[in-house]
């Protein structure tokens, strides 16, 4: 079995066996993983995070990546995935049973130079104290570019800058009422809890 490495300045950080990579904004290290392999071979970067999630919120969720300079193999398919219990691959298996709530669609990532935000939105459902990163699909099902420069006939990125930012509740005023007659009146009231210090203001319009 193989398991996700972790880089850190002053020792491994910018040179590795994978290439040469300096941190994001000059951050203390980054961590790396295989994504592609022969058999499905998978890594996956997992950590439980400070606190649940608040359900009904809207979080902002990123990392960023970067491939490794002997990566013979870039894809596009990293992912992003939020779960109630830690997820694990035993045999270094892909967890294609999972479908990532966050995952990088514009194309095949092939910049070994810069780092590539992997950004989306998400509401929470209250349960969720894990995240995963990794690709979450098969071989097969896999969007790849065999590159012209790279010895490891796989292909293996750095991981760096991974945040959730909580956007406050998102809320649907009358989900089931289109207007307010002119004279008329309606009740306004915040379901979820908010800071203390936010204000809010009604315009209406006629």
């Amino acid at each position: 079995d193989a398991s996700p490495e972790y880089f850190k300045c002053n020792g491994n950080v910018p040179n590795n066996v994978f290439g040469n990579q300096s941190s994001r904004n000059s951050g203390d290290g980054y961590a790396g993983i295989v994504v592609l392999h022969s058999d499905n071979f998978r890594e996956y970067i997992t950590q439980k995070l400070k606190a649940t999630l608040i359900n009904g919120h809207s979080y902002t969720i990123s990392f960023y990546v970067t491939l490794a300079d002997n990566s013979a193999y870039a894809i596009k398919q990293l992912g992003l995935y939020l779960s109630e219990t830690k997820l694990t691959n035993g045999n270094n298996h892909v967890l294609d049973e999972y479908d990532p709530q966050i995952e990088y669609t514009v194309g095949v990532i092939k910049d070994k130079a810069g780092w590539v935000q992997i950004k989306g939105d998400f509401i929470a459902k209250g349960v969720e104290n894990y995240i995963t990163i990794g690709n979450f699909h098969v071989d097969d099902e896999t969007d790849k570019a065999l590159l012209d420069n790279g010895d490891y006939p796989f292909s293996y990125y750095y991981i760096d800058d991974v945040s959730i930012i909580d956007n406050y509740p998102i809320f649907s005023l009358f989900p089931t009422l289109p207007y307010i007659c002119l004279g008329g009146t309606a009740r306004l009231q915040i379901v979820n809890s908010s800071p203390s210090n936010v204000t809010y203001q009604w315009s209406p319009t006629v």
